[in-house]
């Protein structure tokens, strides 16, 4: 690990520099739980606002405070995502911000553009050129131009970028997790923490068993034989956007014997109100992406390419059963869940109002709702207490 403490004992950077190098190229990431145990279990605690990846299923969680011009923090970004690939379904990464200002210099800059691409759902792409070319703008007496090349390649808007970049907000989102690591008293990057255990990277291998053994032990229901199961869940989504709701009864949404948007999450039949879920791990991002949409922790895109993200003024919200859900995209809708899907302004009076609103239709196809009786085929679309047409089935 790279410590501000032996900076300051030997009070020369190029040490710290060095130290970061040998720890990159020789590998030491290393993996040994640190005799302090346990860090704050609410800090730790995954929450809205976070960057990560990963499934929410997943039985293992890595927390890492990062300087994105720290050497070491670089390279150990590379084996990170090579933990990702070969763990995707129980591994799950969150990224914060500790930008070690008293030696590097574009450290806090670069945090920030990270958090800009953000707003414009593009954090990781931003996260990942930054660490790949970390020996270009490291150096740079003002790296922002560079920064605006790298979200030009991105495809976002860099005038929205530009002024993202110095907000208000993204200064907060960064100071937030700088506050909360001096908090947990952490003195270097990059600081981990797996399952709440902060450990020490010494080896490749030594970290793959760490989050083997935090897998293993984990409380987190895997599941069946670690792949999706069969279900039969329907669920009440209601999207609005701007105080406008978005019609999913529409055909472009729907699927159909002869054109399935998706084989285990989809509407149909004119039904836009009750979406059908047929495999366990479906999450409401993977809904929108089956219509051409897409929604992410602080922002939502169109079917017509418009994304829309969270600013001073907006938010996207999302709130299941009443309650608002921090993961956003990343929720697995349950059987029966009620959920408002929003994106408008910040104190909306409204979100009361619009979370009554949803329907609650779901109910009607449902076997756990006996006191609606049998239910109907799901081709039959008119509503409790309605005689509909019973068409083809969708199981």
């Amino acid at each position: 690990m790279i410590s501000l403490a032996s900076f300051w004992r030997q009070k020369k950077k190029p040490i710290l520099v060095v130290l970061c190098i040998v720890l990159g190229f020789l590998g030491l990431w290393g993996l040994s739980k640190l005799a302090t145990g346990s860090a704050s279990e609410e800090a730790l605690t995954v929450r809205e606002g976070d960057w990560t990846k990963g499934s929410v299923r997943a039985r293992a969680t890595l927390v890492e405070y990062a300087d994105f011009q720290c050497p070491a923090c670089s390279q150990v970004s590379v084996v990170l995502d090579q933990m990702m690939v070969k763990y995707p379904d129980d591994l799950r990464l969150v990224y914060r911000h500790f930008p070690l200002t008293g030696l590097h210099d574009n450290a806090t800059i670069a945090a920030k553009a990270a958090e800009a691409a953000g707003k414009q759902g593009k954090f990781w792409e931003m996260h990942d050129i930054l660490f790949a070319k970390q020996t270009e703008w490291e150096k740079q007496q003002n790296p922002t131009a560079m920064f605006a090349q790298y979200a030009t390649t991105l495809g976002l808007n860099v005038e929205q970028f530009a002024s993202d970049l110095i907000s208000t907000d993204v200064a907060a989102n960064v100071e937030r997790g700088a506050s909360e690591a001096r908090a947990l008293a952490l003195t270097g990057t990059p600081s981990l923490f797996l399952n709440g255990e902060k450990i020490q990277i010494q080896s490749v291998a030594q970290l793959e068993s760490l989050i083997q053994a935090a897998i293993n032990n984990s409380d987190v229901e895997p599941t069946q034989n670690g792949e999706p199961t069969a279900v039969h869940w329907h669920f009440d989504l209601k999207t609005v956007i701007n105080g406008k709701e978005i019609d999913f009864s529409q055909s472009k949404y729907q699927s159909t014997d002869e054109k399935k948007l998706s084989e285990y999450v989809h509407l149909h039949d004119g039904n836009g109100k009750v979406v059908h879920i047929h495999q366990s791990g479906i999450s409401l991002q993977d809904f929108f992406q089956s219509i051409g949409m897409d929604i992410t922790t602080g922002c939502i895109t169109t079917d017509t390419k418009e994304t829309l993200c969270s600013t001073n003024t907006k938010a996207l919200s999302v709130y299941v059963n009443g309650e608002k859900e921090p993961r956003a995209g990343e929720y697995e809708p349950k059987d029966l869940d009620r959920i408002l899907v929003v994106y408008g302004p910040k104190n909306d009076t409204t979100i009361s109002q619009l979370i009554e609103s949803v329907s609650n239709d779901a109910c009607i196809y449902s076997e756990t709702c006996p006191e609606r009786g049998t239910p109907p085929d799901e081709a039959c679309v008119g509503g409790i207490g309605t005689e509909c047409e019973v068409g083809h089935s969708h199981e």
